[in-house]
């Protein structure tokens, strides 16, 4: 299934879409793995201007927490993984932020760039070629483990006992519904997923680390890092998840002039 994603990968983007939607790919649930590791940098973001560009209609960047007791805010992340789907096996490292969705206010993860060692999907092309074939995991002499790709690596102890639980609005309304980064309208994609897994993380502090991307839109430092010691399950979920899409009374209620709430009174 892999090479023939990789073939269908060199046709324009007008022709595999075509063909995804004639083939009713999007209308069957799909199931992908992130195997254990799968590890996070967050960044304070000090320039939004480029990030702000690339946001669709009906999002607006955002503050957030990452963890409970921590005051909100505005994060570029980085999250380096392994994942396994039906369509392609690979390594990803995904330059990510935190929107927020106008009619829900609701917290949204929305993926700016990526690098990929395999195919993969966005809405600027139904499936995207490797863009990256530097990257690699390995364990050091030490027994570190150490993440590469163009412009990053990252190593660290993979015996780090800081276990952590995140913020709900990180772990459980960002990932059920994932937008990607284009001012153009898309559909994001609906995930449904364990939260006990999701939720539940460890601390890590990187022994080494060099990280030169998207440097102009953030802090050189990172504020957290962290990794899930477990594999984690998705799957997406077609035409939408009803759960998703409705508004809390906390949004109708921000979203409301003064004089309109005097009337719901």
């Amino acid at each position: 299934m892999t090479i023939i994603v990789y073939c269908f990968s060199f046709l324009p983007s007008r022709i595999q879409q075509w063909i995804y939607d004639r083939s009713m790919i999007g209308n069957t649930t799909m199931s992908f793995y992130v195997e254990p590791g799968s590890t996070w940098l967050a960044y304070p973001i000090t320039n939004d201007t480029r990030i702000k560009s690339m946001i669709p209609p009906g999002v607006e960047l955002t503050e957030t927490s990452i963890f409970p007791g921590f005051p909100e805010q505005k994060y570029l992340l980085f999250n380096y993984f392994r994942v396994s789907t039906p369509f392609f096996q690979g390594t990803r490292l995904e330059v990510v932020t935190v929107v927020e969705e106008k009619t829900t206010c609701k917290k949204r993860f929305l993926i700016l760039d990526y690098l990929s060692d395999t195919v993969s999907s966005d809405p600027k092309a139904v499936f995207r070629r490797a863009n990256d074939k530097t990257m690699s995991v390995s364990s050091t002499t030490d027994g570190n483990i150490m993440y590469t790709a163009t412009n990053f690596s990252i190593t660290f102890s993979p015996n780090s006992n800081v276990h952590a639980v995140l913020h709900p609005h990180f772990y459980r309304d960002a990932n059920e519904r994932i937008y990607y980064g284009t001012p153009v309208s898309h559909s994001p994609n609906e995930l449904d997923f364990n939260q006990t897994d999701v939720k539940r993380v460890v601390r890590i502090r990187p022994s080494s680390l060099v990280n030169l991307l998207w440097k102009s839109s953030r802090t050189p430092d990172p504020t957290f890092c962290f990794h899930y010691k477990h594999g984690l399950m998705f799957s997406i979920i077609p035409n939408g998840n009803e759960k998703n899409t409705a508004g809390s009374q906390e949004c109708m209620y921000k979203n409301k002039s003064p004089l309109s709430l005097l009337y719901d009174m």
